[in-house]
């Protein structure tokens, strides 16, 4: 009970509904406009699909009266599920009614940042493969320096098919990335000055960044 008397939250049965990998209640930094904060986040396996093909997740959400924290009144449960409907942290502010909840769910491991809710109906309403490298941060099934390459031949009209990479050293500390329908590009690595986290949740580690030196 979410308090003496309210009964029970009972959550209908869901229709195809796919069980997440994992379930963690944490403090992200969620891409968009959406601020830093707690959230929980869910994390679905995908596993290869074939090209045309597509895979559905569906789940369902209840909204307690008060927020989420990170003070558990019985201990921090497993994020194999055990964070998932569980009220022992809802100790936060409380929700309102009509309050903003936006979530985006994208596909073939694109990742967007900093959007706000008429960028995220416009990037969503261009389909499922990205027209321009506005607010795209790269795509994890590509290595860093052909997630750079992509980035940068979107960023000048082309439309390179991931499907068809091909990475290859060019010289000197260049490496060439080489995407079906797109002129080769030519990058070289830079480290960085200091470490950072490479995603949200991570801990500090080095990196570096892919500089374009020319395309062919």
């Amino acid at each position: 009970e979410e308090y003496p008397g309210a009964g029970p939250i009972t959550v209908p049965v869901v229709s195809g509904c796919t069980a997440p990998g994992s379930v963690t209640t944490g403090t992200f930094d969620p891409p968009g406009a959406q601020p830093s904060g707690i959230y929980t986040r869910l994390r679905w396996p995908l596993a290869s699909l074939p090209q045309g093909t597509t895979q559905s997740y569906s789940f369902a959400v209840a909204i307690p009266l008060r927020a989420n924290t990170l003070t558990w009144t019985a201990g921090a449960p497993s994020t194999a599920g055990g964070q998932a409907a569980n009220l022992d942290n809802n100790s936060g502010p409380e929700t309102t009614d009509e309050q903003t909840l936006l979530q985006l769910l994208v596909g073939h491991g694109l990742v967007y940042g900093r959007l706000d809710v008429e960028s995220t109906r416009s990037l969503l309403d261009s389909g499922p493969t990205p027209r321009t490298a506005a607010y795209l941060r790269g795509r994890s099934a590509l290595s860093p320096v052909a997630q750079a390459a992509e980035a940068y031949l979107l960023a000048r009209g082309r439309q390179p098919d991931p499907t068809t990479v091909h990475v290859e050293v060019a010289g000197e500390e260049l490496t060439r990335v080489t995407f079906a329908g797109a002129p080769p590009v030519d990058l070289r690595d830079v480290p960085g000055e200091a470490s950072r986290p490479a995603s949200c949740g991570a801990g500090p580690e080095a990196w570096s960044a892919w500089n374009v030196v020319q395309t062919a």
